[in-house]
């Protein structure tokens, strides 16, 4: 129920999932058309190369739309309105994390139809097509869960995209990172969008001249490095935030102890 109240709510004002969306499709026509010939990747299609890059910035952009609904929900007092009823912690905060994926897999499902229609094509089974898309819809609904967090603590509209600055910059997404110096190489290579980026690749495209030639463990083991990138945000994150949507003053406290009662 609450993911399709935050849904209705996001269709009535889809400012946010419009902007997402053609900023999206047009990066994906600029490094098509205007950078696909100059940027040199280790071998076959750069169309191949680029798109699952986009897909997956797209996608995590797309859920910190989690951190900033709720910080203005924060503002607005919506929060603690909802704290005063008699529903869980549990409820509100997955419903939140939940409508948010949902508006990323129909921002993904059209930007894959866009590629679709400039030439790209996966060139892998079903299953494999599949498994590409899920290890992708995993991690951010992982990563959502770290922009709720940072929502709750920072209170500001931008928290969920501060939260991303660092994990976007520098990653394995439209260029290899292979001629990079290393100390830049190697914070690309175990950047968990690099992992994403790399796995949703491998599992589309089926195609081992694509894949990183890095000897970091992340690009030699990408998929297997974004199932544990996708665990260690939802074992670190999901008590955090039900820590502090419990809290109204936004600290974070254990959720095992309970308060301490004054006698009366």
């Amino acid at each position: 129920m609450i993911a399709r109240c935050n849904l209705v709510k996001g269709m009535r004002a889809p400012k946010r999932v419009v902007v997402c969306l053609l900023s999206s499709i047009l990066l994906l026509l600029l490094f098509d058309y205007v950078f696909g010939s100059v940027v040199a990747v280790p071998a076959g299609s750069y169309r191949e190369f680029f798109l699952p890059g986009i897909l997956t910035c797209s996608m995590v952009f797309t859920c910190t739309t989690t951190s900033t609904t709720l910080a203005a929900e924060l503002r607005g007092g919506t929060v603690d309105r909802i704290r005063a009823l008699p529903t869980s912690r549990g409820t509100v905060l997955v419903g939140r994390t939940v409508s948010d994926l949902v508006t990323g897999a129909l921002v993904v499902t059209a930007i894959s139809s866009a590629g679709l229609a400039i030439g790209w094509r996966p060139h892998a089974s079903v299953w494999s097509v599949l498994a590409g898309y899920a290890v992708l819809y995993g991690f951010a609904f992982a990563f959502s869960w770290l922009t709720l967090v940072a929502a709750f603590l920072a209170r500001g509209r931008n928290a969920g995209f501060f939260a991303l600055l660092p994990t976007a910059a520098i990653a394995r997404t439209f260029v290899d990172t292979t001629h990079f110096p290393v100390p830049l190489r190697t914070v690309a290579d175990w950047n968990p969008i690099s992992a994403v980026a790399e796995s949703t690749r491998t599992l589309l495209s089926d195609a081992t001249a694509l894949r990183s030639t890095a000897p970091s463990w992340p690009m030699q083991h990408p998929i297997v490095a974004s199932l544990a990138w996708t665990t260690a945000l939802l074992v670190l994150f999901v008590p955090v935030a039900l820590s502090v949507y419990a809290d109204p003053s936004g600290r974070i406290r254990s959720t095992a102890s309970s308060p301490e009662r004054t006698p009366g």
